[in-house]
């Protein structure tokens, strides 16, 4: 029979498995999100958001969460592509929440004109584009890591307090600039943060990204 250093070295075996396991499936999305046959269609996204939470009912109970939802655009996008999208944000929110007290997300949008995008080329200035917010009310991070955030292996929390593979957000991005958008993520310690998806309202030919 295996004693007390025994059950802890198999217990650890089979975790750093399951991390493994986890690292594998993420990085074969974050790779089949490069190139895909699914096409665009237009996608109410109010729709998709709601069979994104009707997956994640158990997680959502779990943490007590609650949520204040806005109407979004209906929008020419790959449906599965923009529902791994919500679903990685809204775990992310649930995920990064504070023991204190039960995680609040916010999503909604606003239309927009080019011309208030930072760094945008003028010739788009007049076009419109659709901003959408993800809002949580969880941990937050250090500002100066915004640009990182999305960086592939990137984790700015210990494995050890909170689980995941650092693919997520990376996949993220590499979906919203397949459809011709930005992501960028605001926030302060302990006090949340925010995710603002920024993508234009008609639509464009899915554009191939390198793997």
């Amino acid at each position: 029979m295996l004693g007390v250093e025994g059950m802890d070295f198999l217990d650890r075996m089979v975790n750093a498995s399951k991390r493994m396991q986890m690292l594998i499936k993420n990085l074969l999305a974050f790779s089949r999100f490069s190139t895909t046959d699914d096409s665009q269609q237009d996608t109410n996204l109010n729709t998709l958001l709601d069979g994104v939470l009707s997956d994640l009912e158990i997680q959502i109970e779990q943490k007590n969460a609650s949520f204040s939802i806005g109407e979004l655009p209906t929008l020419s996008v790959i449906p599965s592509q923009f529902r791994q999208l919500f679903q990685n944000l809204i775990i992310n929110a649930l995920k990064f929440c504070k023991d204190e007290s039960a995680p609040q997300i916010a999503v909604y949008a606003e239309k927009i004109k080019g011309i208030q995008i930072p760094g945008l080329d003028s010739h788009s200035f007049n076009e419109e584009f659709f901003r959408i917010y993800v809002k949580d009310n969880g941990i937050g991070f250090d500002p100066q890591y915004a640009d990182q955030i999305f960086t592939v292996f990137k984790r700015l929390h210990s494995f050890d307090k909170y689980e995941g593979t650092g693919i997520g957000l990376s996949i993220c991005k590499k979906i919203v600039e397949k459809h011709h958008g930005f992501i960028a993520a605001e926030g302060q310690t302990g006090k949340g943060a925010t995710f603002i998806i920024t993508l234009p309202s008609k639509k464009k030919e899915i554009a191939t990204l390198p793997a």
